[in-house]
């Protein structure tokens, strides 16, 4: 899936976001963006409200986001001027060829994959940059050592720490796979679950018992995800192309335990094959391969934490959005 940007605006007044202008500026006088996205799941939320974010960020109030209704009047009445065309793929490898119009004025694509597929279906090289997924700006920002970070969230600073990640929606084999874990795991360790938005789920959790060395805390919806995965040692989670490259940017090895067929599917050879996750459907399992990590396979989990350090793009967003802003005229 995709986000697409479409670009025209007046003149920009000289803003850096550490020195704000002097007064504010009129609704003229700002550049306007207009994002659209197919609001079908969380992840094409994520990459336009990331990228949203990310022209506040850096340019302050020099950009209005444009409804789809104002534009669609004004070209209905004549109104408006051409405007520039870009598309940001938020996939990390293969997505459907209609992804890549050989007349856009620049394709943003995070993996030398995209990139090849952008080429075979016409585009131009001077057309495609290769940048990154968009990730919220957060992840992007200097966090305490881990430790620290723990104590700030009320997790045990010594304990490792597992994220099993349910989505938005609470969805996936969480409460499988949190029994798999407490049956299999002989060390002590902590497990931060993160249900979304099902309220149920979080209950049921919270009224299990646990053994001894289990120190569970059962999240529902949470806004400070950067945190509790900078502070996580493993992540369990589906395979969606911004939850691996968020894990990617905070060094997180993953287990992949599923994925939407076609959409997600390319993402776990991605995640496999640069050797920084595993694949596993089997909730048992995923607890073996997590006891590995935890014990005698120590060595090959912090392998994989300095390859997801070397493939993270922290600087995606950004640099997506400088490209953008430039192609609005002066």
């Amino acid at each position: 899936y995709s986000s697409f940007f479409l670009i025209q605006a007046p003149r920009l007044w000289p803003f850096s976001w550490w020195s704000p202008p002097k007064k504010l500026r009129t609704e003229e006088e700002k550049k306007r963006i207009l994002i659209l996205m197919s609001d079908t799941g969380g992840g094409h939320r994520a990459s336009a409200q990331a990228l949203k974010a990310g022209f506040e960020e850096l340019y302050g109030d020099a950009y209005k986001i444009v409804p789809v209704r104002v534009l669609r009047q004004r070209i209905r009445n004549g109104l408006q001027k051409a405007i520039n065309f870009a598309t940001v793929v938020t996939d990390l490898t293969r997505c459907h060829n209609t992804w890549y119009y050989h007349r856009v004025d620049r394709c943003f694509v995070a993996t030398e994959a995209s990139k090849r597929q952008a080429l075979d279906m016409g585009l131009k090289e001077d057309q495609i940059r290769l940048y990154g997924l968009p990730i919220r700006p957060a992840f992007s920002r200097k966090y305490p050592p881990k430790e620290k970070l723990r104590k700030s969230l009320q997790m045990d600073p010594r304990k490792p720490a597992i994220l099993l990640v349910g989505g938005g929606e609470g969805m996936g084999p969480v409460e499988r796979t949190v029994e798999a874990l407490s049956k299999v795991l002989d060390v002590e360790f902590q497990l931060v679950v993160v249900c979304g938005r099902n309220h149920k789920l979080v209950e049921r959790l919270k009224r299990r018992e646990y053994p001894a060395g289990m120190q569970v805390h059962v999240k529902g919806f949470v806004d400070n995800m950067p945190e509790f995965m900078f502070a996580s040692d493993i992540m369990i989670t589906k395979a969606g192309p911004g939850t691996i490259s968020e894990a990617l940017i905070c060094g997180l090895p993953m287990i992949l335990n599923a994925y939407i067929p076609c959409q997600e599917e390319a993402n776990i050879p991605y995640v496999v094959e640069n050797e920084v996750g595993l694949f596993e459907r089997n909730p048992h399992k995923v607890a073996l391969i997590v006891k590995g990590w935890l014990g005698d396979q120590a060595g090959q989990l912090r392998a994989m934490a300095q390859r997801c350090r070397k493939l993270g793009q922290p600087d995606a967003l950004f640099n997506i959005v400088r490209e953008l802003s430039s192609m609005v005229a002066a």
